[in-house]
């Protein structure tokens, strides 16, 4: 893999659905955190207020991952925020950092704790 210096993975996420509930009272405030490994880096969308078990992004779901170069893995997490509470983990799945940069094309990605993120890599970017 080339090296990554400077560079960033740009991603939009676009919906979720059949997320496991992790609200007790109100509906869930989605987002997505993206963590670069094995460097630590992390990146998040804005949450979608009240987006529940199935929330929509919108374009609110955009962010810019920072890549190291000895990054090869891309951990992305939905997690509930909560206003009194810490966040909520909802679920996640890793990626093989070169097959989505050589591939940047829509996928849907299945969670660890059932349901499933949609989300598009905008491919690399550089600051």
């Amino acid at each position: 893999m080339a090296a990554l210096a400077n560079e960033f993975l740009l991603v939009e996420a676009l919906s979720a659905s059949d997320l496991k509930n992790r609200a007790v009272l109100f509906s869930m405030d989605p987002y997505v955190k993206l963590t670069a490994q094995p460097s630590g880096a992390t990146a998040r969308t804005k949450a979608v207020k009240g987006g529940g078990r199935g929330p929509k992004w919108k374009g609110a779901g955009r962010c810019a991952l920072k890549l190291a170069p000895a990054d090869a893995r891309v951990l992305v997490e939905v997690w509930n925020q909560n206003n009194v509470t810490p966040p909520d983990r909802v679920g996640g799945c890793q990626l093989d950092l070169a097959a989505v940069l050589d591939d940047a094309q829509a996928l849907r990605l299945p969670l660890d704790t059932g349901g499933e993120l949609a989300r598009r890599p905008g491919g690399r970017g550089r600051r």
